[in-house]
């Protein structure tokens, strides 16, 4: 049972991190080019153009907490077991949504921005989310932990008090 609440706290988190990011990046659209968007994804204003830096900070830092909350710093806080299932439930819902976003923008390609406007509510979310090349560095990060579990986890062999790395610690010359 627990094992299935952490992973549906993985797929929840990946679910909330790609709308967040999708949200996000159709405001920054709009801010670029003199809109603001609700979050039905609808024109609600014009404004003048702008770099939308608050937008693409909290991109950054959206994809920061990410990362920090799935990373090896948090493995003396959390068991590994839940941790690892954390991780794969979140790179899961992740390479799903991924891929149904390139269906969706496959099947029914338009070119969404400030001349066509944006699917509404979730779909345009999933796909501006989903398309994202901060989700899908967030989630190169997260396997990137895999990697490093395993690396941190082999034996290493200690050196004794004055041998060199390729010196065998018998081997002395009279």
């Amino acid at each position: 049972m627990k094992n299935l609440i952490v992973t549906l706290v993985g797929m929840v988190l990946s679910a909330l991190f790609i709308a967040g990011v999708g949200i996000l990046t159709i405001q920054k659209i709009g801010i670029n080019g003199g809109a603001v968007f609700g979050l039905d994804n609808q024109l609600a204003a014009v404004t003048e153009p702008g770099p939308a830096l608050v937008q693409l900070s909290a991109i950054a830092v959206l994809s920061a907490l990410v990362i920090f909350a799935l990373s090896p710093v948090l493995r003396s806080r959390i068991k590994a077991r839940p941790l690892l299932i954390l991780r794969l439930s979140f790179c899961a819902a992740t390479v799903v949504q991924v891929a149904i976003t390139l269906v969706l923008l496959s099947m029914d390609y338009t070119v969404n921005g400030l001349d066509d406007g944006f699917s509404p509510w979730w779909r345009g979310w999933l796909e501006a989310g989903g398309n994202s090349p901060a989700v899908h560095v967030t989630m190169l990060v997260v396997i990137g932990f895999f990697f490093l579990n395993k690396a941190a986890s082999r034996p290493t062999t200690a050196l004794k008090e004055g041998q060199r790395s390729a010196e065998p610690a018998a081997a002395s010359d009279s």
